[in-house]
């Protein structure tokens, strides 16, 4: 790993759990997982579009486009080859795991936060 990323990531915790099954993960976009890990390391309201199962991300044109959700990203896990944030979302307060795969960050960044026990 290049020195600026080690140095990047050393600033945040990660979790390994072991992987049982034999199923490879599905791949997750470098800059998706800098986007991420700079979050939890700022401690700055991470904003990103969730794509569902085996979808797409929202176009905002379409009828059924969702605003960006905000969330307080705490940590990451890597569970069975999968990559997973641990968060919670910003405006109800509620934890939640996210697929990091699956996450699309949006510009800006969110605004800084206080983590909560």
């Amino acid at each position: 790993m290049p020195a600026r990323l080690g140095a990047a990531s050393e600033a945040f915790e990660l979790t390994a759990l072991r992987n049982y099954w034999e199923f490879a993960a599905p791949p997750v976009d470098i800059g998706t997982l800098q986007a991420v890990g700079s979050a939890i390391r700022t401690r700055h309201v991470l904003r990103f579009d969730y794509r569902p199962p085996g979808g797409a991300v929202p176009d905002p044109g379409d009828r059924g486009f969702t605003p960006p959700r905000e969330a307080e990203p705490h940590h990451l896990v890597v569970w069975a080859g999968r990559w997973y944030l641990v968060a919670r979302d910003h405006r109800t307060r509620e934890w939640g795991t996210y697929r990091v795969d699956r996450i699309a960050p949006r510009d800006p960044a969110g605004v800084p936060f206080t983590p909560g026990p």
